[in-house]
């Protein structure tokens, strides 16, 4: 009983985590239809589980339609992935694609695979979005993920930026959106074990990028030294100082404001 209402503590947490970040990114209306993409890890099943809860509390009406890349990287049963999912009530969808040979076809000898790879996945889920008739892709990116990819371009591309809660594709044709980005990694990861939850072997190519990796670890440290740090470096995210960068079109635009 005691762990039974634990996991309901951590689900409202949660899940009004996942609320607000709905709410503050208009991220779901009114008869939308998510295509939400699992891989068979931890933060896909547990956005799925907050995805459905708030479908229930919802002042709106919207579908979910869970879906699953198979991409020739792994030899692990499909029904690791969909028995969870089928055992919420929600109906599974799954394609096969052979990721492997593209990757090993156009990539040099030595070269990381993940920025093809996450290019190549995209355009299958749009793909499969638009024949399943979808209005939104949902993805499991959490809080952690989100300064990782912040640290990542400040440090190595030159960029203060990090995965948008709600984005359209270059295209205008499709919305991706990011629930859990105001969810740490420590509360999901508590979350699906609480649910009784196996992460499925073999869901993912296995391929490190050393710079995340990198990052990761220095992150790792700075809490260490510093246990507050994260929750500052995600803040700065909500709470951009635009005439204190050095930014010349920043520059501009508060120029043509204060004409």
């Amino acid at each position: 009983m005691a762990s039974k209402d634990k996991l309901g503590k951590v689900e409202e947490k949660l899940g009004r985590l996942a609320a607000r970040a709905v709410l503050d990114f208009g991220m779901i209306e009114h008869q939308d239809r998510i295509l939400a993409a699992v891989s068979g890890g931890k933060d896909s099943y547990a956005m799925l589980r907050l995805l459905k809860r708030m479908r229930r509390i919802a002042p709106v009406d919207f579908e979910i339609i869970p879906f699953h890349l198979r991409h020739n990287l792994d030899d692990y049963p499909l029904e690791q992935v969909a028995d969870p999912i089928e055992a919420l009530g929600l109906p599974f969808h799954s394609v096969e694609r052979d990721i492997a040979s593209i990757l090993k076809e156009k990539l040099a000898l030595g070269t990381t695979p993940c920025s093809l790879c996450s290019r190549l996945r995209r355009g299958i889920l749009y793909t499969e979005s638009r024949r399943l008739g979808c209005t939104k892709i949902a993805l499991g990116h959490h809080r952690e993920d989100l300064i990782h990819t912040y640290l990542l371009n400040i440090l190595f591309t030159g960029q203060i930026k990090t995965m948008a809660p709600r984005l359209l594709s270059d295209d205008g044709q499709h919305v991706v959106i990011r629930p859990l980005v105001y969810c740490p990694e420590v509360l999901i990861e508590e979350y699906v074990e609480l649910c009784g939850y196996q992460a499925v072997k073999g869901g993912t190519c296995g391929v490190v990028d050393p710079k995340r990796q990198a990052v990761r670890a220095l992150l790792v440290e700075l809490q260490e030294r510093f246990p507050r740090c994260k929750e500052s470096i995600f803040a700065s995210l909500k709470h951009i100082k635009s005439t204190h960068l050095l930014d010349p079109r920043l520059a501009e635009a508060m120029r043509w404001m204060n004409r």
